[in-house]
């Protein structure tokens, strides 16, 4: 599915996207999605170039299920609609996939702004866990 901005995401994602997007900015925060979907060779293309992005192949944004999410103005780290966001996402099926504690066990480095789409009851459920997805699967 292709959202409103151009971005594609998985469609099993999209509805509930597009209402955590409305929602935010029915409580007054603009918020955008600043990367989605990578196809392989897109991803590839940024590995190359030695960004600190992911292999491809290996980058949740090869899924269609993990959109980066910033403001329309480019603010967003220890800003009210990243608290929002972090509030929120999970009501929306959404967590936060690199926590910066969980550093160590992720595998990459903090990312305020990077969701992965989980479905709400597990949202739900990792938050309430305090743990990442990686420490959650292995329970």
């Amino acid at each position: 599915a292709i959202d409103s901005e151009g971005h594609a995401v998985d469609e099993r994602i999209y509805d509930d996207l597009s209402a955590m997007l409305t929602a935010a900015k029915a409580a007054g925060y603009d918020l955008r999605i600043s990367t989605a979907y990578r196809s392989y060779n897109r991803q590839q293309q940024l590995y190359e170039a030695g960004s600190t992005t992911a292999a491809a192949g290996t980058s949740e944004h090869n899924s269609g299920l993990a959109v980066d999410i910033l403001t329309t103005n480019g603010e967003f780290e220890g800003s009210a609609a990243e608290a929002w966001l972090l509030e929120h996402a999970e009501e929306y099926g959404f967590i936060l996939r690199y926590p910066k504690d969980k550093e160590a066990v992720t595998g990459f480095a903090y990312e305020p702004w990077h969701f992965r789409y989980v479905g709400k009851e597990q949202a739900k459920l990792i938050n309430e866990s305090g743990l990442c997805l990686e420490e959650y699967l292995a329970q």
